[in-house]
């Protein structure tokens, strides 16, 4: 899944890099899908924002103490669409025994990701039926 590979990435820059490179990875993954589509945040054990990239869309979650772990293991959520954010999925990936690192990715994106792979099968499937025909 691809949060799980992100947070996996964004953690192996932490720990061998350290925090700038992280976030190096954070604006360089907003620039390519934009800031409606992904959010990153890193927070202490009591929740308190360390980092994040631009809140610009996810301005209705930055006070939720959700985006904490309740455990050591990476957890999945969903949110619902409100008046000011879009449905999403979220990662809460512990990073380090004191950093966690919470990944916010609209569902949208995905939608478009799902619908661009199905239009390329579809013109994969039109070339193969022109070839053999």
């Amino acid at each position: 899944m691809y949060l799980t590979t992100e947070a996996q990435e964004c953690a192996s820059l932490y720990r061998l890099q350290g925090m700038p490179a992280m976030l190096n990875e954070f604006a360089s993954e907003t620039r390519s899908r934009g800031t409606d589509d992904i959010y990153f945040r890193v927070l202490d054990p009591f929740g308190k924002t360390l980092a994040e990239s631009a809140p610009i869309t996810w301005k209705g979650i930055l006070d939720r103490k959700s985006l904490l772990p309740s455990g050591p293991q990476p957890q999945f959520t969903s949110w619902r669409a409100t008046a000011t954010t879009p449905s999403a999925r979220v990662i809460r990936y512990p990073v380090s025994a004191d950093l966690t690192l919470a990944i916010v990715a609209s569902l949208r994106s995905e939608t478009r990701l799902i619908y661009g792979s199905i239009d390329a099968a579809v013109v994969i499937m039109l070339v193969l039926s022109l070839l053999t025909a």
